[in-house]
């Protein structure tokens, strides 16, 4: 897998959007620091792993569009966190998806 550097203010910003706010694939991929692809993958369960934050399909159907809310994202974040202050917390920290 190839990793690139991306400079922070080339990420787009989720800071001041609302929790209901829907994002498509390539801005929840950007926001995380994630191929599209990657996301598509998780949620489809390509090669029996299935993650990433809840996603929401705007109609039924394989090809239906799909969209991410703001604070799902947030709140998946948060989950994967593994630092000292969510332990100290005693919130489980899940283990991380390989």
């Amino acid at each position: 897998m190839a990793y690139r550097i991306v400079r922070a203010s080339a990420l787009p910003s989720i800071e001041g959007r609302t929790d209901d706010e829907l994002l498509t694939i390539e801005e929840c991929a950007a926001y995380v620091g994630l191929s599209p692809a990657t996301l598509n993958n998780w949620r489809t369960g390509v090669r029996g792993v299935h993650g990433g934050p809840p996603w929401i399909p705007l109609h039924d159907g394989p090809k239906s569009p799909i969209r991410y809310r703001v604070g799902d994202v947030r709140a998946w974040l948060d989950s994967r966190c593994t630092c000292a202050c969510h332990r100290s917390e005693g919130v489980d920290t899940p283990a991380l998806v390989a």
